[in-house]
């Protein structure tokens, strides 16, 4: 009986390491995948309020330099980037759900920089 198992053991064994393995990976990667960067993200507005944070709906992460082109820091018509500052961000939900008002109150920094359209 014992023989048996032990046989049955070694046999599963490295099955077993596998997907313990595989389980493990997985976790991580979707773990990470919800980790949000300090940066710059593109946002939608609302054409009628496009300065109100409520309806700033949070997008893609651009990077952590200051955007050019179109979309700039020197430019003054809409904005179409935000700068967020998430070290102390605290939230479940993954930030391309959120519009900048409900960063904020996860714990991004209330002091957002915007990059504006230029036309």
């Amino acid at each position: 009986m014992v023989n048996k198992t032990i046989t049955y053991f070694k046999q599963y064994f490295f099955m077993l390491a596998l997907a313990a393995t595989f389980v493990g990976f997985s976790a991580f990667k979707a773990a990470s995948r919800h980790q949000a960067e300090s940066g710059w993200y593109t946002i939608t507005v609302d054409p009628l309020d496009p300065d109100n944070q409520e309806h700033q709906q949070i997008e893609a992460f651009e990077g952590t330099a200051p955007p050019t082109g179109n979309c700039s820091t020197l430019n003054n018509q809409d904005p179409c980037q935000a700068e967020l500052d998430l070290t102390n961000f605290n939230s479940s939900t993954p930030i391309d759900e959120l519009t900048v008002a409900e960063a904020i109150a996860a714990g991004a920094s209330s002091s957002v920089q915007y990059a504006r359209r230029n036309q």
